[in-house]
């Protein structure tokens, strides 16, 4: 009996070739453009929305937001607690729990931290950012929650008696 190498050898090639089709089914880069509408607001609109902490009088003594929208936290002369203040005590422990509101105006929740850096991006010594309920560790807030947050600064046994300069806060928010 013979045997058909004809057909065989067409059936052995078409195995082939799907094996080498479905075999180069990955693929090593791919280069995709697309478009990003951005907009950039001021920190009252943010994502991460800062706005000054109004005490029962309406008035926001420890926090202003500037001309282009930024908020900063003002201890110094420029302070309007409405008495006369302007700093804080040399060679004592001062702590101001509510300054500046965090409200989370995205739509998903946030991890938010709080640091103070000098003006070369390292942490200092005896500044420390704290929530209004006096915790320092990070809050979770969630879709629309809104904390506070203000400094303390222990100056007790410091030799400084003047400006404290170029001191960032950095708010950090991560999504869970």
């Amino acid at each position: 009996m013979a045997r058909p190498k004809g057909k065989l050898l067409a059936l052995v090639l078409v195995f082939g070739a799907i094996t080498v089709v479905t075999a180069t089914g990955a693929f090593t880069t791919v280069e995709a453009e697309r478009t990003a509408e951005v907009n950039v607001t001021g920190d009252a609109n943010a994502l991460l929305g800062l706005t000054e902490y109004e005490d029962s009088d309406g008035d926001t003594p420890y926090a202003r937001t500037t001309d282009d929208g930024q908020i900063v936290m003002v201890l110094g002369e420029n302070m309007s607690t409405g008495q006369g203040a302007s700093g804080i005590n040399a060679n004592a422990n001062t702590t101001i729990q509510n300054a500046i509101n965090v409200t989370n105006q995205g739509n998903q929740e946030v991890d938010v931290t709080l640091s103070v850096q000098d003006s070369e991006g390292n942490s200092v010594n005896g500044i420390n950012m704290i929530w209004s309920d006096g915790s320092t560790g990070s809050k979770a807030l969630s879709s629309g929650t809104t904390e506070t947050f203000g400094i303390e600064i222990n100056l007790l046994g410091a030799a400084s008696d003047g400006d404290l300069d170029d001191l960032t806060i950095v708010i950090n928010a991560s999504a869970n």
